[in-house]
């Protein structure tokens, strides 16, 4: 489990030699990797452990909001609680909205870039 922290920890965060990779695609990488470099079974608990959309993933909702994961869902990992604060469609900051996505109909449709949408990641994540 600890070199799969540590694997995680590396490609997803920034360094001086290379750009860290968003949270999920980090995931995604561990998915591929699992078969070959780790016990399939410990990236899957690790995955469980911080979600498909980890907490801090800026995500764009079917409905074009965007918002950033601040829970996750035990029960479903592709429904997280997410802080809506800004509509992609409008280009404009909405009120700020606390929304269980296993509640409501709308969905993820992608996770972003904080960098695109010149977004302060601190300014909307659980103090």
């Amino acid at each position: 489990m600890a070199a799969i922290v540590d694997v995680y920890d590396a490609i997803s965060s920034d360094r001086v030699y290379h750009k860290g990779m968003s949270p999920t695609q980090a995931l995604k990488k561990l998915l591929e990797w699992s078969s070959h470099h780790f016990d399939p079974q410990l990236v899957q608990a690790f995955i469980r452990a911080v979600g498909i959309y980890p907490t801090g993933t800026l995500v764009q909702l079917d409905s074009k909001r965007i918002g950033v994961v601040i829970e996750q869902n035990e029960k479903s990992l592709l429904e997280p609680m997410v802080r809506i604060f800004y509509h992609a469609g409008k280009l404009h900051y909405i009120p700020p909205e606390i929304v269980d996505l296993s509640k409501v109909q709308d969905r993820i449709a992608s996770f972003e870039n904080y960098e695109k949408w010149k977004i302060d990641p601190y300014q909307w994540l659980p103090a």
